[in-house]
């Protein structure tokens, strides 16, 4: 078992040629449900998952017989306030035996997760591109210098034209599937497989809730909702039955002829485990359901629009070219995405902007479309006075005769310069049998790409205080979770005091018991309750969720930064890639130092041009026509931080179940004060455990003492997290008012220019006037090239976002 699923690890990676839902599904849920599978299988299969009580007269290994015997035969549930049924056939009826197969269905679970993502990768290579290879080389062309950049994208232009021309001239077999035709030639095969893979993802994640039903055998649909009804309302949801923790086994021996029946009461350790693990995972799944669903709608409707590929193409040709509104602009755009691009087309570039950001695919698209429009003469249909090109045919090297053509304007019979006429030397062969590259032609490009460059190591492009939420905190609390999972279930967590006349294992099943069952509190100068209400009242359990709570908390810590992330990629900045440059030009080299000056000086402009483009139909939100896209989403960010830490308080005081809300302050006065503290209740040291053992067809009820060693820990570590998180935040309360006063007043902003020109001008003595600066930033900066530069110089040094400014400035 664990051999596989080590293989099964080391060969499931993330790729290029999706997006964050797809890697959600077959990247992220399989990871966590094989790292549960080994998590389960490392408690059953080395530790002792079960524990029972069995008569005195057992002796030598009899016990140990027991335990083995009942483990792998299975044990049945039966509520104490219920006799033992005499027929055995009933007794069978009860049976639960899931926790044997829990590593092996957790193991198909995350297999059923991975196979939409290997049959994606089986079927898009019969679309004739190879997908992989044209993003692999998008994705890393940012990181070259300008001329191997060039030359990038020339590569990457050839072959999708080539590709993409002969698929629409290609009369090849098709397939009707949901009345849409599914064939190279209509040049729709990959934006309909991708869509199809998408939909097996939600059919997947769907069965995985019917999966689960099944296998735990639950008596309604919506498990999680109701598993959390049932701690709200205060019922105990262990003694439904779904994870029982007590159950019963009986067996047979065989002796001198004889067959003598058993039944002995069992503890299982590892059904604390499942409950958790099970209850983790329907939310999990809950999240990635709904994350999936909406993903697929969007799909489908971006997919089937063809307004909204026409939209998307206009949005990135507005920026680099003269391009207009007209209607017979329009009209041109319209064939070109139709005839040239094609649904595939323009799929790829939907990738390529994803990975590699909107420069390159600004790029990239309006190499395509000069091609078209030259290749076809179309120039002269658009307003004349415009030059939509704005370069020559030869401008980049290319032969004006090659590239893309009108599938309804030309024939396919080698006139006009049909795909059949001779291609350039450097372009890849295409095999006309089966519209794939030859298995000769690496990748397929005319020359091979260069080597994908290790990866580089993380580039701050956020200050220390968030690096004190989302680095520092949640590696804290991910050591104290790991630390205290270790005492817990490694480690002897609790001792009990028990009579005299317990023999053999019946200590150690105590111990078990008390742990999984929980405990209640009564201090010594207070008499025991004789009503089990009462006592149930004062019960604690919060221990065995310690390691979870602290995990939870981990990733919460964490999410905020994740927006972050995610929502600055998807922006179109790519801020790590420009961070590493600028870090790596920060040295003493003065020729790379100019050369990173320039590429991070257009990259800058052409990025805020992008986003301030009254046409542009992906970043309406968020003041993206304003330039302050970046910064809101960065002040967001920050905000989601600050509401986080406050929360934690909350969940650390709901917890643990104090009564006042300054915890860590009180615990200091009453230490100030000679109080204990540690009596309170909030963790005791000594508690009491009440336990019921089914014997000779009666019940007989103990009481014993026990020490909760690990309660000493977890004193510690919130005493500790307490005051961690007051410091936290105030840190970030103060960090955020900080940034909304830089980031919504303009004068933070012209201060930091000015600052930084007068050190560029000191030699020349050139002063400019506030006129000037404001002018500078509203025209040609705005708001978030402000913070592009922050992020620079926080990174690299601020010798290097003078001399930036002062380039960007001339």
């Amino acid at each position: 078992m664990l051999p596989f699923l080590d293989a099964a690890l080391r060969n499931i990676h993330k790729q290029y040629y999706d997006d964050f839902v797809d890697r959600l599904n077959y990247y992220y849920t399989t990871l966590i449900l094989l790292f549960l599978a080994i998590l389960v299988s490392a408690k059953q299969y080395v530790g002792q998952p079960i524990q029972c009580w069995v008569p005195a007269q057992f002796r030598g290994g009899w016990e140990q017989y027991a335990e083995n015997y009942c483990f792998v035969q299975n044990t049945y549930f039966l509520p104490f306030d219920k006799d033992v049924p005499r027929e055995i056939v009933e007794r069978d009826y009860r049976k639960i035996g899931y926790y044997q197969w829990v590593p092996i269905v957790l193991a198909i679970q995350a297999l059923l997760f991975y196979m939409p993502n290997m049959l994606w990768k089986l079927l898009n290579w019969q679309s004739g591109i190879n997908v992989k290879a044209v993003l692999e080389m998008a994705t890393t062309a940012h990181l070259f210098e300008t001329n191997k950049r060039q030359n990038t994208i020339k590569n990457l232009c050839r072959y999708l034209e080539d590709t993409l021309a002969l698929q629409a001239d290609k009369k090849g077999r098709s397939i009707r599937v949901l009345c849409l035709r599914l064939s190279r030639s209509s040049g729709n095969y990959l934006t309909c497989l991708y869509n199809f893979i998408k939909f097996l993802y939600l059919i997947n994640v769907c069965g995985q809730f019917f999966l689960m039903n099944g296998f735990l055998s639950t008596s309604y649909s919506f498990w999680g909702l109701q598993i959390l009804t049932d701690l709200a309302n205060g019922r105990e949801w262990p003694d439904s039955g779904h994870f029982p923790r007590v159950t019963l086994c009986d067996f047979d021996i065989r002796d001198l002829g004889n067959v003598h029946r058993h039944t002995v009461q069992c503890v299982l350790m590892i059904n604390m485990f499942n409950e958790k693990i099970y209850l983790f995972l329907w939310f999990w799944m809950f999240l990635v359901g709904s994350a999936t669903a909406g993903n697929l709608l969007y799909w489908i409707c971006s997919s089937m629009s063809s307004n909204f590929r026409e939209e998307m193409i206009q949005s990135h040709l507005r920026i680099t070219t003269d391009f207009g509104d007209t209607l017979s602009e329009k009209r041109l755009t319209q064939r070109f995405v139709r005839h040239a691009l094609l649904p595939d087309g323009v799929l790829l570039l939907r990738f390529i902007k994803n990975h590699s950001g909107d420069m390159l695919t600004t790029e990239l698209i309006a190499s395509l479309f000069k091609d078209y429009v030259e290749r076809n003469h179309l120039a002269d249909t658009a307003d004349p006075k415009k030059d939509l090109s704005r370069q020559s045919p030869s401008d980049n090297g290319r032969d004006a005769d090659h590239g893309f053509f009108d599938a309804e304007k030309y024939p396919s019979d080698g006139t006009n310069g049909s795909m059949n006429a001779p291609l350039l030397p450097s372009a890849p062969v295409i095999s006309d049998k089966n519209n794939t590259l030859k298995a000769g032609e690496k990748r397929g490009f005319a020359s091979p790409p260069p080597a994908v460059p290790p990866k580089p190591k993380e580039h701050p492009q956020d200050d220390f205080t968030d690096r004190l939420n989302y680095y520092y905190s949640t590696l804290i609390l991910l050591i104290l979770a790991i630390m205290v999972s270790a005492k817990q279930y490694v480690g002897q967590p609790i001792q009990c005091w028990v009579p005299a006349q317990f023999r053999g294992g019946w200590e150690e099943y105590a111990e078990n018991y008390c742990f999984i069952q929980n405990t209640y509190f009564v201090p010594f100068d207070t008499s025991i309750p004789s009503d089990p209400m009462k006592r149930k009242i004062q019960k604690i359990g919060y221990y065995q969720w310690v390691p979870i709570m602290l995990a939870m908390q981990a990733l919460m810590f964490y999410l905020p930064n994740t927006f972050w992330n995610y929502m600055s990629w998807y922006s179109g900045f790519r801020l790590k890639s420009i961070l590493q440059m600028a870090q790596e030009a920060s040295g003493i080299d003065a020729q790379k130092k100019e050369h990173t000056i320039n590429v991070i000086s257009h990259y800058i402009k052409h990025s805020i041009a992008s986003r301030t483009s009254g046409h542009n139909m992906y970043f309406p939100y968020l003041g993206a026509k304003a330039g302050r896209q970046l910064n809101n989403i960065y002040v967001t960010a920050k905000l989601l931080f600050m509401l986080n830490v406050l929360i934690q308080f909350v969940i650390m005081n709901g917890f643990l179940g104090t009564n006042y809300t300054f915890w860590g302050i009180q615990i200091m006065i009453d230490l100030v004060q000679g109080k204990e503290w540690s009596d309170s209740g909030h963790f005791p040291r000594v508690t009491l455990c009440d336990f019921e053992v089914r014997t000779m067809a009666s019940v007989h009820k103990h009481t014993v003492q026990c020490v909760l060693m690990i309660n000493m820990f977890n004193e510690k570590i919130y005493l500790f997290l307490w005051y961690w998180m007051f410091l936290v935040a105030i840190c970030t309360t103060l960090n955020f008012a900080y940034w909304c006063c830089i980031s919504f007043a303009d004068t933070f902003d012209e201060k930091f220019i000015e600052y930084h020109l007068k050190l560029a001008r000191k030699e020349s003595g050139d002063v400019l006037t506030k006129v000037q600066i404001k002018e500078f930033i509203r025209q040609c900066l705005k708001p978030d090239g402000v913070l592009l530069i922050r992020f620079i110089e926080n990174c690299a040094s601020d010798v290097l976002a003078t001399d930036l400014i002062d380039h960007m400035y001339r």
